[in-house]
């Protein structure tokens, strides 16, 4: 157990001078030795991303590369405002704390939340870095995301790096990918073989924002019926996890599709659920207090994420009697940029009242915004 003091003057080195790789690399030992490591005879793939809302890229590409006959072993801290272990916690019995020992050697498939067991020390400095707002720390960010894939023995792993200003690899593009590029060169140093997806992260990627909406939106997802920019949201998973499988034929299942509903209820046994529980977990959102807010002009339509996301994890941190809270969310209506006429209905808000998200959650504008629609893997 580390002091504030101690976690205070690992944050303060890293703000204060100028970091090497080697510094990066201390840091990632010394995060690793605060715990146990995992071992495993077969490769282990695992998939993170540097945060941020609206993208299901941690809970979908894991699924296909499960589904591919990979081993997935996903180790992680509780997100901002909906990770996958956060997500995935919302539904009854799925247990985050699986033990070292109960991991197995072959087609496995697990979400574990960083703690007393392994790494440690990661989850008290992401704890620290949320309470003093530090989370936006690049070089701390890969050294937290690198001492989870030593820790859990990963060999293969991806990285969705979402670029934006609120973004915690960096406030723009070239930033991003010059972090990116440090980040492959840090886990090549470990034997890790690593591919970073660089995606702008202003506009949403799909319309389901908070942790009950993504049960919802893998719902729709595993019944098929994803209206175009969900659908378009798992292509694009779909397509990271294919690039990380390459051209391992082993893993590839052929050419058939993978059937990630599968996966999934695979998943939710592993972890000591079922499919029925998450059906239980969709239906208590659904059935929450919903309201539906439209436009008061015309005009065209610009989200602001960053809000979005803040009053979303305001609101979570407000609840500490529940360990992963879930108290509120939103469904957006239409797509980012459209032109919309007065009275046209914006977002469907899950307990949150008009008056605290009209005009800040977006805004109506006569000229339509540009959106930078890059994507790179480096």
């Amino acid at each position: 157990m580390y002091n504030e003091e101690e976690l205070k003057d690992i944050v303060q080195k890293f703000e204060t001078k100028e970091v090497n790789d080697t510094d990066i690399i201390n840091l990632i030992k010394k995060i690793v030795d605060s715990g146990e490591q995992l071992s495993f005879s077969m490769p282990v793939y695992d998939f993170a991303s540097t945060g941020g809302p609206s993208s299901l890229s941690t809970l979908l590409v894991p699924l296909y590369l499960f589904g591919s006959g990979c081993n997935v072993i996903d180790l992680g801290v509780p997100g901002r405002p909906a990770g996958a272990i956060d997500v995935l916690a919302q539904i009854d019995g799925y247990d985050t704390t699986v033990k070292p020992n109960m991991v197995c050697e072959s087609n496995t498939y697990f979400h574990i939340e960083a703690g007393d067991k392994i790494v440690p020390l990661d989850k008290e400095l992401y704890q620290f870095r949320k309470k003093y707002n530090k989370v936006n720390l690049p070089n701390i960010a890969i050294a937290s995301l690198l001492s989870k894939k030593v820790a859990c023995g990963a060999k293969i792993i991806g990285l969705d790096i979402r670029v934006a200003k609120h973004g915690n690899f960096g406030t723009n593009w070239d930033l991003c990918k010059e972090n990116a590029i440090r980040y492959n060169r840090i886990a090549n140093y470990y034997g890790i073989k690593s591919t970073c997806f660089l995606s702008d992260a202003n506009s949403p990627y799909q319309n389901y924002i908070g942790r009950g909406e993504s049960l919802i939106a893998l719902f729709n997802i595993f019944n098929g019926i994803c209206e175009r920019k969900l659908q378009e949201h798992v292509d694009y998973c779909a397509g990271m996890a294919e690039t990380l499988l390459g051209e391992n034929t082993n893993i590839r299942n052929g050419n058939a599709i993978i059937d990630i509903k599968k996966a999934f209820e695979a998943n939710l046994e592993q972890q000591g659920s079922c499919y029925d529980n998450f059906l239980e977990a969709v239906e208590r959102v659904k059935k929450q207090s919903y309201q539906t807010i439209v436009a008061s002009q015309s005009g065209y339509i610009k989200f602001n994420l960053l809000h979005i996301r803040d009053y979303i994890v305001r609101r979570q941190i407000n609840i500490t009697e529940v360990r992963y809270p879930d108290p509120c969310g939103v469904v957006l209506l239409i797509n980012d940029g459209d032109y919309i006429h007065n009275n046209t209905p914006i977002m469907k808000t899950r307990n949150i009242p008009q008056e605290e998200c009209e005009n800040i959650f977006y805004k109506i504008v006569e000229t339509k915004m540009e959106t930078d629609c890059r994507r790179e893997i480096v």
